[in-house]
């Protein structure tokens, strides 16, 4: 059998993505029929229905396809040559063979996306890299947080100790079992709120509660989007399946809030042109007034606020309710933290000072998130220009999703890993940092609030320990 003409050779190889030994003409025949029965799902509006009984009763009706569906198909298979010939040091990383237009969506369906990536990865490896520098946005929004001391340890301390005297108080008050969602939530918002903003919050304020819910719905929704990405007709079938619209409302809610915040500060510039600078927001404003900086606007500033306020908020918060019920779940681990903190901290407010002899509370915080590894997929990047990583060619435009499960689960680097083992960290009876061990990321695209989120973690953890025990309601 004569082989293919190069043209088609050159669409397989760019739709096998050089990981399969296929042969040609199969390559070629499962490409054309994919195509062919895509075109005719759309053509009969059958996406959902199209069942193997109604396939066997119309034979597919292949032979009966006009050939305006194979002009189509070779529009189609011409696409990717085009792409193909753009890149022809193409040499895909390691992966599955992708169907036609559809990739490897298929393969995302049916259980968590970072079970599917964990299989992946131990049949085609895993791949990591590093950024390259900080780009002037980054580097000049931390400058100007440390002008407002965000992560300075003396100052940072005494706002989160201060906060959590009253994150105590807010839970003695109520004298029954309580959802501690609120009161975390203020204590978290508080500590962000009062350097970026100039403000601070009570559980029972109005605002408050209204920030808290949407931030808890914008957690929960966001990770149901993944599949927006490979279906994008999804996100307009009746009944919003993935609430992908009631995400957008209240990502459009939460930015018509701190837009509010910053006109606000705007105005108290304009009355009072001459005054100090009293937060972060103010200082971007004066960055901006000033055209030292060009990348500074009104969009960029507004991204960085909602960055740091309520996604940083809601992570922080939500990793503190997750430390809260295992704890209520192995009451011997409470306990034996518990003991920790009245042989070093006794009945004064918990410290910094304290953490290097708190072995085992350090190496439980640390098991606590690697266990719950509450982002597992981070954010998508994308690639901006073409380029060569391991050996392998990564086109721009190319979305890459940083599988952050595959350190924390990793089983060479965990011995069961799916089991909570808050003493895993302590060798020779002190703690050990892990080397693989990245909750807020790595690198230059790391949590920009990362060591105040550390702070916090462990001094409001210790501070309601030394003060209650903790335990699921009505057990």
């Amino acid at each position: 059998m004569s082989q293919p003409p190069a043209f088609i050779q050159h669409v397989v190889e760019l739709i096998r993505g050089g990981r399969q030994t296929f042969p040609i003409t199969t390559s070629l025949l499962v490409t054309t029929l994919t195509i062919i029965l895509l075109l005719k799902l759309c053509e009969e509006r059958t996406w959902v229905s199209y069942t193997l009984d109604k396939i066997t009763r119309t034979k597919m009706n292949l032979l009966q396809t006009t050939w305006t569906h194979y002009l189509y198909a070779a529009a189609a298979a011409a696409h990717a040559y085009v792409v193909y010939t753009k890149s022809k040091r193409a040499r895909f990383p390691p992966g599955p063979f992708p169907l036609p237009l559809i990739g490897n969506a298929l393969g995302i369906l049916g259980q968590p996306l970072h079970v599917t990536f964990a299989q992946l990865q131990k049949k085609y490896g895993i791949f990591s890299c590093e950024g390259k520098t900080f780009s002037t946005q980054k580097t000049m929004v931390r400058k100007m947080l440390a002008e407002v001391n965000w992560d300075d340890e003396d100052a940072a301390e005494k706002r989160i100790q201060g906060i959590g005297r009253d994150l105590v108080a807010w839970l003695a008050e109520t004298g029954k079992p309580v959802d501690p969602q609120i009161y975390l939530d203020t204590a978290v918002c508080n500590v962000t709120s009062g350097p970026l903003m100039s403000i601070t919050f009570k559980p029972t304020d109005d605002l408050m509660l209204a920030v808290s819910k949407i931030a808890m719905d914008i957690f929960i929704d966001a990770g149901a989007q993944n599949v927006n990405n490979y279906f994008t007709f999804l996100r307009d079938m009746p009944g919003d399946p993935t609430n992908y619209h009631v995400l957008m409302k209240n990502a459009s809610t939460a930015m018509d809030v701190l837009s509010g915040v910053i006109t606000s500060h705007k105005e108290k510039m304009v009355e009072n042109p001459s005054s100090p600078p009293a937060d972060f927001i103010d200082h971007y404003l004066q960055m901006m007034q000033s055209g030292a900086e060009p990348t500074c606007t009104d969009a960029q500033l507004l991204a960085v606020v909602t960055d740091l306020f309520a996604m940083g908020i809601e992570a922080t918060a939500t990793m503190l309710r997750w430390a809260l019920l295992l704890l209520s779940q192995h009451p011997q681990v409470q306990t034996r933290i518990q003991k920790e903190i009245d042989e070093v901290m006794g009945k004064t407010t918990p410290s910094l000072a304290h953490q290097p002899e708190m072995n085992f509370t350090n190496s439980a915080i640390t098991e606590i998130k690697r266990y719950v590894n509450l982002v597992s997929i981070n954010l998508p990047h994308a690639a901006t220009e073409d380029a060569i990583f391991q050996g392998f060619f990564i086109p721009k435009g190319a979305v890459v999703l940083p599988n952050l499960a595959s350190i924390h689960y990793d089983e060479e680097t965990y011995a069961e890993p799916m089991t909570f083992k808050p003493d895993r960290f302590i060798e020779g009876g002190s703690f050990q940092k892990p080397k693989k061990f990245m909750p807020y990321s790595a690198g230059v695209r790391s949590c920009l609030g990362q060591t105040v989120s550390q702070w916090q973690i462990f001094l409001f953890l210790t501070a309601i320990l030394q003060k209650f025990n903790v335990s699921l309601s009505g057990m």
